[in-house]
């Protein structure tokens, strides 16, 4: 099973926003909701659980990768004469997509509401999660945002006030729990 991916039989993803970049997204009027299933467990940190989580992981978390739904958080600037929506859906974790380097992870959301494609946050999860009963348990760690993520938000939300988001401020955190076959 080192090498070899086994498909997930359900868990969750939880992700905390870092407080610095949730009051980055406050201080431009931002709004943050959540869509379908996803719940929000937490208020200081901002935290939310994404349950349905499907994939295929290996053992020491270097191959495979996990999802979820189609349910996320959106992000909902009021602007005149529309509001700017920006959603991330089906949060996920690469486990070899990495552009760190060697053992990089990364946090991935399918992008709406404006032109981005790419990871949303760079993680390490390293190569021990804990495996108990079936499940494997990682978490929480920390992630930076991507560069591919910086862009898209400072155009979607900080048009005209400079480049207020940037590639390798902390985003947040990130844990899951899954079960294996």
């Amino acid at each position: 099973m080192k090498f070899f991916t086994v498909p997930v039989t359900g868990g969750t993803i939880d992700f905390s926003l870092d407080e610095g970049f949730r009051h980055k997204l406050e201080s431009l009027g931002v709004s943050i909701s959540t869509t379908g299933t996803v719940t929000q467990t937490g208020s200081a940190p901002l935290a939310y659980e994404f349950p349905e989580v499907k994939g295929e992981i290996n053992q020491t978390l270097s191959h495979g990768g996990l999802g979820t739904t189609n349910d996320g958080i959106k992000f909902t600037q009021p602007a005149s004469p529309f509001p700017k929506e920006v959603n991330w859906a089906s949060i996920g974790i690469g486990f070899e997509n990495g552009f760190g380097g060697e053992g990089g992870d990364v946090a991935t959301a399918r992008w709406t509401g404006v032109s981005a494609v790419g990871p949303i946050g760079q993680i390490e999860f390293g190569s021990n999660p804990a495996f108990e009963g079936g499940t494997f348990n990682a978490g929480p760690i920390s992630a930076t945002l991507s560069p591919y993520a910086a862009g898209p938000l400072n155009e979607a939300f900080a048009a005209g006030k400079g480049p207020v988001f940037a590639a390798g401020e902390p985003l947040g955190s990130f844990s899951f729990s899954v079960g294996v076959r």
